[in-house]
């Protein structure tokens, strides 16, 4: 259902992890797109706590990030071994 969406593809293999497509798979082999999807939710939650007030700088974007990464890593694999 991803594929017809206007989301990045980051997101798509996110949200679809069984996609088998050819532009799916090589992408998820590549695992780049794991970095991508955590560094723009870095950046990401980093403007929604800008809302509150807080001062952030683009350290705690890349600290959000890389908490998330590890996070996203697990779940990945878990996913793939229940493939």
């Amino acid at each position: 259902w991803t594929i017809s969406s206007n989301l990045p593809i980051e997101q798509q293999l996110l949200f679809e992890p069984e996609r088998e497509d050819d532009k799916a798979v090589s992408i998820k082999m590549d695992r780049v797109w794991m970095k991508s999807l955590a560094s723009s939710y870095g950046r990401w939650l980093n403007n929604q706590l800008k809302d509150k007030q807080l001062t952030l700088t683009p350290i705690h974007s890349e600290l959000w990030g890389r908490h998330f990464l590890q996070d996203l890593r697990e779940y990945i694999a878990i996913q793939e071994a229940e493939l």
